[in-house]
């Protein structure tokens, strides 16, 4: 099991293998899709934000209300290269690391899993379980 902080929920399946059969790098670009997105205390809503991938494709995630979630939140919009990692997930590194306090200590990813991996300071988008 992977030792993951949270930034989890689904990505939308088809999509999530779509993007991610190629075990070349891929761009993408992450930006919000709501205009409410203040940085104030982790809250029980969810956020959502739009990734586009280099081939145009679009996929919604669905952010918790962590810390971890808000300031990876003030980080948007990004423009990320993700590396496929173990023939399971593809990978792209921040350009800081994460506040992930009061986070929970990790999670069992599933296929669709959006993650943030604390001690190697990168996003994981799950294509396989």
């Amino acid at each position: 099991m992977l030792k993951t902080l949270a930034l989890t929920l689904t990505l939308l399946l088809s999509f999530i293998v779509a993007a991610c059969s190629s075990t070349s790098g891929t761009n993408a670009k992450i930006g919000q899709t709501t205009t409410n997105a203040t940085h104030t205390a982790p809250t029980d809503a969810v956020q959502r934000i739009r990734l586009t991938l280099a081939n145009q494709d679009e996929l919604i995630v669905k952010l918790n209300g962590t810390r971890a979630a808000e300031d990876f939140l003030s980080l948007l919009p990004l423009e990320l290269t993700c590396k496929d990692f173990n023939n399971t997930e593809k990978v792209a590194y921040l350009p800081r690391r994460l506040d992930t306090q009061g986070a929970p200590a990790g999670f069992d990813p599933q296929t669709g899993s959006f993650a943030y991996y604390a001690p190697w300071g990168n996003l994981a988008f799950f294509y396989r379980d």
